[in-house]
């Protein structure tokens, strides 16, 4: 069987949005009301400041304001992961700190963007970081915005590590994820099953942890699909799981948007369900009409917010 609830780890974590005002500026308030209903809607947690929050555009005292608005509406129950990547090291640590002062569970964090480092360098990187941290790491194998896809023997060398609590393996190969589940998550928790058929699968066959996944678009049927899993509720598992599919095969290829950038889509998305999505900031751009309308469209013909 599956790690099943109630793991303090298992299921659903959202990487929350961060909403811009038309200035561009941090929207604290609407950031507060979305985390509020992500909580009401059950998540198991939020990650706060990650890839999905933009953490490139963020201010030091942005990212860290975003912490403490995150913790503070938080329940002590659920569980908060704060994202801490960063160019430097020296800002990583800062985040670090940050998150460990504002009481997170856990710190997610990449390699540094556009280095390109190899895989030793990235596992001494990642090492090092552990070995300092005040508090334990998920690490992110996000090839899509790093360059750098890790290996097995990779993320095999990094799990053992006291200090690094999981994994988010977000490799595009399947074959190599599946990998990373049968070898590695009785060493360690290993995040990036989906909701869906072979979610449902991954859950019950191995010890996979669940998702940190993208902006909690879908409300409770998220989370729901880990907890109908967990119960042994099939019926419910895959009708919550359907929808999760039907998001990404129809917004998404692979982890990027296929009408626009994947970020303005989940904000998009948000706010076609009445929640406060906000701006982004540049380089990306904001969904324009053409964009918008089809969106629209393709919620309303493939019914996606029908569990939600």
């Amino acid at each position: 069987m599956g790690l099943l609830a109630p793991h303090p780890w298992y299921g659903y974590f959202p990487a929350v949005t961060t909403p811009f005002d038309s200035r561009l500026r941090v929207d604290y308030a609407a950031f507060a009301e979305l985390v509020d209903w992500l909580i009401g809607e059950g998540m198991h947690g939020i990650a706060a400041a990650g890839s999905t929050g933009e953490w490139h555009a963020l201010t030091r005292r942005e990212r860290c304001r975003l912490f403490h608005v995150t913790r503070s509406r938080t329940p002590a129950s659920r569980r908060t992961i704060a994202g801490c990547s960063a160019l430097r090291l020296e800002d990583t640590r800062y985040y670090l700190d940050a998150a460990h002062d504002t009481g997170f569970d856990a710190a997610l964090l990449t390699v540094p963007p556009y280095v390109c480092p190899t895989d030793a360098e990235a596992v001494a990187y990642f090492r090092g970081v552990a070995d300092t941290s005040p508090i334990p790491l998920i690490v992110y194998n996000w090839p899509q915005g790093t360059g750098t896809d890790l290996s097995l023997e990779s993320l095999r060398a990094l799990a053992s590590h006291e200090g690094i609590l999981g994994i988010k393996n977000s490799t595009p190969d399947r074959d190599a994820f599946r990998a990373s589940l049968v070898v590695l998550a009785n060493m360690t928790l290993i995040f990036g099953v989906m909701p869906g058929t072979e979610g449902i699968e991954l859950l019950r066959t191995t010890r996979a942890a669940g998702c940190i996944g993208a902006a909690g678009v879908l409300g409770h049927a998220q989370p729901g699909f880990y907890d109908a899993v967990a119960t042994g509720d099939s019926a419910l598992a895959v009708r919550y799981g359907r929808g999760d599919e039907r998001l990404m095969a129809t917004f998404f290829s692979g982890f990027r948007g296929r009408f626009a950038h994947a970020i303005p889509t989940l904000k998009f998305l948000l706010g076609l369900r009445g929640l406060p999505s906000g701006r982004v900031r540049p380089p990306l751009l904001d969904v324009d009409a053409a964009q918008a309308a089809r969106i629209t469209r393709l919620v309303e013909q493939t019914a996606l917010f029908s569990n939600a």
